[in-house]
């Protein structure tokens, strides 16, 4: 029964594989038009945030869209306000219908200028999701996906992008656009978009082979010293490349936020870019840190192609699988133990609890990582 469960896993691991790659090819094509905004200059918004970001006014301009129906993520609609048209030299009102609008002006080739306000504060308040928005001390953690108001429909090749003002500094993982203070990437992925946080924070940049980790510490109470989860982060970094051979992004956002409780805990999330966000509670120390999984674990999330959830189990069970291996690569160079590398089998395969986790839900792809780990152990595999 065990050799056939086995057996079943390995076969579904490399058929997903396979799919993996497709995934990662399709998503390069996509992007790829994006690069020349000449040709497609796409949608592009400007965001104000109030100093305590609880609002946004965002001013939006699109010159080509397929459809005339615009929305933003569901469950954030009640939170859009004040949607206006520019009509000729004035601005209409618009009202929304079953949390869309419908701007009959933005269909077809001339393209619209719209402008509206968002209460990210209550969204906060309301979902408490990393995938939403959530309010972790002095910091707000959100997807821009939750307040682009866009139009709805996949439009691969037209980019998007955005640029954000105001008192509180803002970070994404978005791909960074060619004017300062841009991000840019194409719009077809904007439902996946990586974290962003508003806040106060503290900068530092690790040169990764091949690419770079941009680590951002929120403000607040941190048990560790902002060098050492630096060089926590730069162990994750080097044992993935060491690994692979070389980083898997060019960019990624390392989002530090301090946690009310616990230790460490993580979430990764890309599309047209990619954020690592890591929660550090008042617990954790400097030997969590020296024994973390969580951290690795997000990285290698980068080298996997994003999936919908109902695929979500392949690429939990493959950072699952490969994590362990990544921080083996590089400590065997050290002259360490590939036992002492793999750490807690079991613990490694626990469901996330950090912001925006939902215990139920995640149990199911974790598990299945580990059952992939423990066959391949089985068989004496390394």
């Amino acid at each position: 029964m065990i050799d056939r469960l086995t057996a079943c896993l390995c076969l579904a691991v490399a058929a997903s594989m396979f799919a993996a790659c497709g995934a990662e090819s399709s998503t390069a094509r996509a992007v790829a038009p994006a690069a020349s905004s000449a040709t497609a200059p796409g949608w592009t918004y400007e965001v104000r945030a109030t100093p305590d970001a609880s609002e946004l006014e965002i001013a939006a301009t699109f010159s080509t869209t397929a459809t005339s129906e615009l929305s933003v993520d569901p469950r954030a609609e009640s939170h859009v306000h004040d949607v206006e048209v520019l009509a000729g030299a004035e601005w209409s009102a618009v009202s929304p219908r079953e949390g869309s609008w419908l701007i009959d002006d933005c269909s077809g080739g001339a393209g619209c200028r719209v402008r509206y306000r968002f209460e990210l504060g209550s969204l906060a308040a309301e979902r408490r999701s990393a995938d939403w928005a959530v309010r972790i001390h002095r910091t707000i953690v959100t997807s821009p996906s939750s307040w682009l108001l866009r139009p709805l429909g996949i439009e691969p090749g037209v980019p998007y992008r955005f640029r954000v003002s105001g008192e509180p500094e803002f970070v994404s993982g978005v791909g960074l656009g060619r004017a300062a203070g841009q991000f840019e990437t194409d719009s077809s992925l904007v439902s996946m978009s990586p974290y962003s946080a508003f806040g106060e924070f503290r900068r530092f940049r690790i040169a990764a082979d091949g690419g770079v980790v941009d680590v951002a510490i929120a403000a607040g109470e941190l048990p560790l010293a902002d060098r050492k989860i630096v060089e926590w982060l730069d162990r994750s970094a080097r044992g993935l490349s060491a690994y692979l051979g070389r980083f898997p992004v060019k960019r990624v956002l390392a989002l530090v936020v301090p946690s009310r409780r616990g230790k460490i805990h993580g979430k990764q999330k890309g599309g047209g870019g990619s954020t690592i966000l890591m929660t550090i509670g008042p617990s954790a120390a400097q030997a969590d840190l020296d024994n973390d999984w969580r951290g690795p674990h997000e990285m290698v999330h980068l080298a996997v192609p994003s999936m919908p959830y109902r695929y979500r189990w392949i690429t939990e069970g493959l950072a699952t699988y490969v994590e362990p291996m990544a921080r083996t690569s590089r400590q065997l160079r050290a002259g360490g133990s590939m036992e002492g590398a793999r750490g807690d089998v079991a613990e490694r395969s626990a469901p996330g609890r950090g912001p925006g986790a939902r215990p139920n839900r995640d149990l199911g792809p974790h598990l299945l990582g580990r059952c992939v780990v423990l066959a391949r152990r089985r068989r004496g595999d390394p």
